[in-house]
């Protein structure tokens, strides 16, 4: 019984040291907020494939296991769009690190994912604990906001449709957004989001308590950036409102025009790192592509919105000084406004003011959450230090009370959906891996047109190269999209007997094309006539309504000699327009003209053997991009591009040619080093700038 005693005094005594210890109740908060959302996401963390097939993450993990596989040769990415840089592809900053995780635990691509973008779910709430805690230096507003960011989705209480596509009010849209839609890499970002703000104030309002925070602050700030705009675009737009809402919120503050010299000055350092890895020539594409993807073009309508929020703005700042309002309430209602403009004007009005504007929803969740700051102080400190019973610590007590039992109640409802939304599959028992096999066993070395959801998730599980892929901001060019536009939609009217897709299937080298039924297993249905091709081209596999024919072709190399004369002169205006095709595809089928023979020794580097006479070229039917070389017989060929995209080489050389062809960037990959070099030196001059200053 001594013993017994002794043993719970002295646990006593630790828990009221622990108690009177702050740093102890951060460890608390943390945890507990890291214990619900691992809760949430407990199914995640064990998944291989998960049902529905309709994320997008099978593209994502595509990536990432090319890389693993060829770490060594990521110059070139010949499985979509017929072959693009592989910097274009995505931003490599998160899937290289799923190949990096994969490798070092050993583990395959898909657990090296969802491990990783769990954990990430999970460090959400918790980088934004540490963001209002800074905001407020309370820790019960800081979980408060930790609290409603993990357990409440605002965007389904503001919209109709978020809440239908939802199925209620009280379940997890970042949980879905990430399984259902796969945005990994928008999750990553909107993770490190308030980790950005975090910095970018300690490198503008220094406690003081550390010379070097300042410092500290801008080096954290610069490796922060470079991380976000090598992860996801729409995250990186996410983080420039809410930092256009910091810097909103600063304006009148002692020294304004120092902190945005700090600011711009770590920003261009931040984008002199990342430049290798998201040049400019992709940076210009994607807005474009973007703007391609769902038809937003601003107007008029747009415009006037524009000055509408430019507007409120100002008014909000001049309410905002009335009221007297440090700069944290003001920036989580400056970046609430921001995103909720966006997001809400989408859903609201159909107003795009930005392409795809309803994935900014993220970000809007986030900024809700951190408003809470500014309506929790009180509330809990009038709990917590109020002495005896007074009306204001009841209806502490009372809110506390009701706040802590709907937590549990959307614990609950997040368990359940959790489990729904992350139920695990066979995914030999899908049509994608099923028709993506056959593909890989027949099509060795031919591209294919994948369907749907098909194409997806095909090269998780081959190499076999593809007419589409991923994602709509890297499309090659406008005729890629015109191409498969065609194939997917072309009805009788448009597309008779299938002849238009035909051509354009033909001419991107295609070999074999998968077809899904309207009610077959494939997940997105994707085609508005699946039956066109029946009787026209020879069915080679079939499961149920989705089908698989061959495209019959003289050859299967993607090499081949024609006349000059039938190249591809001008882009044709859409899919019907296939005028400028007839003669290149005409060309292709020829049997007076001689074949091409190409090999790969990597994927940057072909050999081209063909016999030429005077007046023809090589037609090669992978992308162009510029960085591509050639030569033949130790002279410079001049490589360029169609009207359709695809590349064309002139040797001047006939008889017997061998063309040796290589792919290095070109001159954009080289600038881009020097500016990376330039920014490397400057982050380690900020980094040793007392040592600098003593030597001075």
């Amino acid at each position: 019984m001594n013993f017994q005693r002794a043993f719970a005094n002295r646990i006593s005594r630790v828990a009221r040291d622990v108690a009177a210890n702050g740093r102890w109740r951060h460890f608390y908060a943390v945890a507990l907020l890291l214990l619900i959302n691992i809760t949430v996401s407990r199914k995640l963390w064990l998944a291989s494939f998960t049902n529905p097939l309709g994320s997008v993450e099978g593209t994502y993990i595509s990536i990432s296991r090319y890389a693993l596989h060829h770490w060594g040769d990521l110059q070139w990415f010949p499985l979509w769009f017929c072959g693009m840089p592989f910097l274009q592809v995505y931003q490599p900053g998160f899937h290289l690190t799923i190949a990096a995780l994969a490798g070092f635990l050993h583990i395959t691509p898909e657990r090296s994912f969802h491990v990783f973008t769990a954990a990430l779910y999970c460090l959400g709430p918790i980088t934004l604990y540490a963001l209002c805690y800074r905001a407020t230096g309370r820790r019960d507003s800081a979980l408060f906001a930790g609290l409603l960011y993990s357990l409440f989705s605002p965007a389904a209480l503001v919209s109709s449709v978020v809440r239908a596509d939802l199925g209620g009010l009280w379940l997890a849209r970042r949980y879905q957004e990430l399984v259902h839609y796969g945005e990994g890499p928008h999750i990553a970002v909107v993770t490190l989001l308030p980790l950005i703000i975090l910095s970018l104030d300690h490198m503008s309002f220094p406690t003081g308590r550390n010379r070097s925070e300042r410092r500290v602050g801008s080096l954290t700030l610069i490796a922060l950036l470079a991380a976000v705009v090598l992860m996801n675009w729409p995250g990186s737009v996410g983080v420039s409102f809410a930092i256009l809402a910091y810097g909103l919120s600063c304006i009148g503050t002692p020294r304004y025009a120092a902190l945005l010299l700090r600011f711009l000055g770590c920003s261009t350092i931040a984008f002199l790192i990342a430049c290798p890895f998201v040049p400019l020539s992709v940076i210009t594409l994607v807005p474009l592509n973007a703007q391609r993807l769902d038809g937003t073009h601003l107007g008029l309508k747009e415009g006037s919105w524009i000055v509408a929020i430019v507007l409120t703005i100002c008014g909000l700042h001049y309410l905002f000084n009335k009221l007297h309002l440090p700069r944290w309430p003001r920036f989580a209602m400056y970046f609430s406004f921001l995103t909720s403009a966006v997001v809400l004007g989408f859903y609201w009005a159909n107003l795009k003011l930005l392409p795809q504007p309803h994935r900014w929803q993220l970000e809007m969740e986030m900024a809700f959450a951190a408003a809470s700051i500014c309506v929790t102080p009180g509330i809990f400190t009038r709990l917590t230090f109020a002495r005896g019973v007074t009306k204001k610590r009841s209806a502490s007590i009372l809110i506390v009370g009701l706040f802590s039992a709907m937590c549990v109640i959307q614990l609950i409802n997040y368990w359940d959906y959790g489990r729904l939304q992350t139920l695990p599959i066979d995914i030999k028992t899908t049509i994608e891996y099923q028709m993506s096999k056959w593909f890989d066993q027949n099509m060795v070395g031919e591209r294919v047109f994948a369907p749907g959801s098909v194409s997806v998730w095909m090269n998780m599980f081959t190499e076999v190269p593809q007419m589409v892929g991923c994602c709509d901001q890297s499309v090659p060019s406008f005729e890629h999209r015109v191409a498969f536009y065609t194939i997917y939609a072309g009805d009788n009217v448009t597309d008779p007997s299938a002849r238009n897709s035909l051509l354009w299937l033909k001419a991107y080298g295609i070999h074999a094309i998968g077809v899904a039924g309207a009610h077959g297993r494939e997940y997105l249905k994707p085609f508005t006539q699946p039956d066109k091709f029946v009787g026209i081209l020879p069915e080679a596999w079939r499961s149920g309504e989705d089908v698989i024919y061959r495209v019959p072709s003289r050859s299967t190399s993607l090499a081949h000699v024609i006349p000059e004369a039938a190249v591809v002169s001008r882009s044709p205006f859409n899919g019907v327009d296939t005028i400028p095709l007839v003669p290149f595809v005409t060309a292709l089928e020829d049997p007076q003209l001689p074949l091409a023979k190409i090999t790969w020794p990597n994927n940057h580097i072909a050999q081209i053997v063909a016999e030429l006479a005077p007046g023809q070229v090589i037609s090669l039917q992978n992308s162009y991009a510029p960085g591509w070389h050639a030569a033949a017989k130790g002279k410079p060929a001049r490589v360029g591009a169609d009207g359709i995209g695809l590349t064309i080489i002139k040797p001047e050389c006939t008889g017997t040619c061998v063309i040796e062809l290589s792919y290095d960037a070109g001159r954009e990959a080289l600038y881009a080093r020097m500016a990376q070099l330039l920014g490397l030196i400057l982050m380690v001059a900020i980094a040793c700038w007392p040592i600098l200053k003593r030597l001075r």
